[in-house]
């Protein structure tokens, strides 16, 4: 039996969650392989900026 990678992957829905985002993401970050994240609404706090830290 070959041995497969399995593929973990995060999707995370917020809304204006600056407070929790960074450390939320901050605790899974270098166990996923994906991070998908749907903010609910208009951005009216530094969500988006936390955020593009984290992409490549």
């Amino acid at each position: 039996m070959k041995n497969k990678k399995l593929s973990v992957s995060v999707v995370m829905v917020i809304y204006n969650e600056e407070k929790l985002f960074e450390r939320a993401i901050g605790s899974f970050y270098d166990l996923v392989d994906e991070i998908i994240i749907v903010h609910d609404g208009k951005y009216i706090d530094q969500s988006l900026e936390i955020a593009r830290k984290y992409t490549e």
